[in-house]
């Protein structure tokens, strides 16, 4: 039994498959000058599938009753083991760092957040 006043703790673990999504395909297009070009182009709608998702999270829950008002806490810490879970992916342009010429052209995973902690004050009256 949890008293009201003392502090409480929980771990969940969250899995789902990844959600569908439709690929991205690019080539480079050598240009009549000689520079390269990156051609976009989206594949079948949805016809792929991002990664499976996984987190483990944590948190701490505080409630201070009193007589006129009230107090709840909590600290959570998402991701805790700093899984990269992947939110999309993007067209990205490789360029030489000297000359900023595009030397390549690429399709780069953009992540969701890493470890995510954060603390809540309520007070009610």
């Amino acid at each position: 039994m949890v008293c009201n006043n003392s502090p409480f703790g929980y771990f969940s673990w969250r899995f789902h498959t990844g959600e569908p999504k439709t690929p991205l395909i690019h080539r480079e297009v050598r240009l009549p000058t000689g520079d390269i070009a990156c051609e976009r182009q989206f594949g079948d709608t949805r016809s792929e599938r991002l990664p499976a998702y996984h987190s483990l999270d944590f948190r701490i829950t505080k409630r201070s009753p009193h007589k006129r008002w009230e107090m709840t806490w909590y600290f959570q810490i998402l991701n805790l083991y700093n899984h990269t879970n992947v939110d999309h992916y993007a067209f990205s342009e490789v360029q030489d760092e000297k000359t900023g010429a595009i030397i390549g052209c690429d399709i780069e995973e953009e992540p969701l957040f890493p470890i995510v902690p954060t603390l809540e004050i309520t007070m009610a009256f």
